[in-house]
Formats: C-alpha cells, structure tokens, sequence
C-alpha cells in the first residue's frame, strides 16, 4: 500500500527571459508568486551541465549564495545536465539515474523541488525531461504521481 505522506512537490524555471536574462529575485518571486511554496523547504536544483553563464547572478557558485541568502537550499547537479544540448534528453549513466534518485528522495521527505536551467522555455529545455524522470522514478517508490509546475512562465510561453 502507497505511503500517503506528505510528498514534497516538483517544478521547473528558466532564468533567461525571452528577450534577456531575469535576475535571480525573479526565481524567488516566482517560487512566492504560488502562494502555498516556502523558500525554507525549497531546494533550487541547478540541472546545467556547467555553471558558466554571462549573467553574474547564476555563474558559478554565486547562484549558490544567492539561494542561501535568500533561505533556499541549492543544489548543482550536474549529471542531470544537458552536455549533448540534444532533446530529448535522456540519463547517459548510473550517476545520473543516482542524481535522480536523490531528487526523488528529497520529495519523499517533503522537500519541494526546482530544476533550474538557463532555457526560457520549458519545451525547449531538458529539464522539462529531468522532471519526466523524477516523476516516474516517484511513482514507483512512492506509488504516487505528482503534477510537475513550470515557474515564470506566460501562457503563451507554455
């Protein structure tokens, strides 16, 4: 029998916009913006193969003290990355089915979820593909299935 505790819940964001790249509060907002996430059990998953970026703010490990001053929890996770930048995207090796996992458990535990890339859009990007993943790798832990959220998009992006 399913496990009904609380799960925790999983969603997508990109941080560049359509015209330029938003500024990291953008991804705070976004996350307040739902109204039922809090920043103290979020966990900001960066799925980039590379944390290299022309915006400061998520370049290297200032996108970590960002998150950590802003009271989320960041995690780089780059096996879940896109070094192939080819979609579908799909696990190359044990490490990313292990990254995965890990992911899946912090929803276990009730830890909220955000895969972040650099890719406005989520059909465009492979995170859309990473949450697939996490989704069904929870349902056979879990024995649950839950909705995926894609964060600071406008309808027409979506």
């Amino acid at each position: 029998m399913p496990n009904k505790r609380k799960l925790g819940r999983l969603a997508t964001i990109g941080y560049r916009g359509p015209k330029r790249i938003e500024p990291f509060n953008r991804i705070v907002e976004c996350i307040l913006g739902t109204q039922t996430w809090y920043l103290c059990r979020t966990l900001i998953a960066d799925v980039r193969y590379s944390r290299g970026s022309r915006c400061k703010d998520f370049a290297g490990s200032n996108i970590r003290d960002f998150c950590n001053d802003a009271g989320l929890g960041y995690l780089w996770v780059p096996e879940l990355g896109n070094s192939s930048r080819v979609l579908p995207w799909m696990p190359q090796d044990s490490e990313a089915d292990q990254a995965a996992d890990m992911l899946v458990r912090q929803i276990v535990d009730g830890q909220d979820v955000v895969l972040m890339c650099a890719c406005h859009r989520h059909k465009d990007c492979h995170r859309t593909n990473v949450a697939e993943l996490i989704v069904e790798y929870l349902a056979d832990i879990a024995g649950r299935v839950i909705p995926v959220t894609h964060l600071g998009e406008d309808e027409q992006d979506a």
